[in-house]
């Protein structure tokens, strides 16, 4: 095993691709999933470069004291899986985790506030046998929903729905994830700085955000509208406005990575589970 750094980044897409051709990850996504995360983080890979695993550890949420760390990925190329190799990268990773970084559990998936997937897809058998087999727990089920890129809908009277282009309105932002949901302040400012991120303006202050592509192009999320905002139909406007710059992208359909309350995206945009994803940890023995 071996500690591999972004000068190994083509290797590993070169991996992804073999080994999960169906998810269409780029370069720059990988990279930034795996190496530049601002929390400690690892990607180790095997000395025949066979395979490779990438972990994080988040700090402390929700008054907790105990780090939390996440695969981010982990990958064995077909011709070389059946010989163990997921589990000793596995082990590497658990090593890492509980050992060097004192986590006190290890997630498949998940870490907001940057991720590649919320758990493990259940179409994976290969990975929930490996997962089930190395003493993981079942923690429930993640949904990612899917739409059309073709949904829109006009913003209420009154309000303004916009990219975030000027300092003002990207300070605005920045206070309202702050205040509204502050484990997803760091995606709201990579959204801003990809320029993929809209605010709902009201005469007095930010009513909803929205951002896409922030870790997976397509994939819309954090989105979400203040209290004193909400059944106005601004987050639909919101929505709309992610979906129009996707269709602009050539995308026909979004995913929707966060979608909480499910009914509002089924009967706002017709809305549909596409894909499934059980989520699994084991805490540090």
């Amino acid at each position: 095993m071996r500690i591999w750094t972004e000068a190994d980044a083509a290797a590993l897409c070169a991996l992804v691709d073999l080994t999960l051709p169906g998810e269409g990850l780029s370069p720059d996504e990988l990279v930034a999933a795996c190496f530049e995360d601002a929390e400690p983080a690892t990607v180790i890979g095997l000395p025949d470069g066979e395979g490779a695993v990438a972990a994080v550890v988040r700090d402390p949420v929700n008054g907790s004291d105990q780090r939390v760390a996440h695969l981010v990925l982990l990958v064995v190329e077909p011709a070389a899986q059946g010989q163990g190799k997921a589990r000793r990268l596995l082990a590497a990773a658990e090593d890492w985790a509980f050992d060097a970084m004192g986590a006190a559990e290890l997630h498949a998936g998940g870490g907001v506030p940057f991720g590649l997937w919320p758990g493990v897809d259940v179409r994976w058998t290969r990975s929930l046998c490996l997962f089930e087999g190395a003493g993981y727990e079942d923690r429930g089920m993640s949904l990612v929903l899917s739409c059309p890129s073709t949904h829109r809908a006009a913003p209420p009277g009154g309000v303004e729905v916009r990219r975030v282009l000027e300092d003002a309105d990207a300070e605005a932002a920045s206070a309202w994830s702050a205040r509204h949901a502050p484990r997803r302040r760091a995606e709201v400012a990579r959204a801003v700085d990809n320029g993929s991120c809209f605010v709902a303006i009201t005469d007095r202050d930010v009513a909803g955000v929205v951002c896409h592509s922030v870790s997976r192009t397509g994939w819309i999320g954090p989105l979400g509208v203040g209290p004193d905002h909400r059944r106005k139909g601004i987050g639909r406007a919101l929505l709309g406005a992610a979906c129009g710059d996707l269709r602009a992208a050539g995308l026909p359909d979004v995913q929707i990575a966060t979608p909480a309350p499910i009914e509002f995206f089924a009967r706002a945009a017709g809305a549909s589970v596409s894909r499934v994803f059980r989520r699994v940890a084991r805490g540090r023995d």
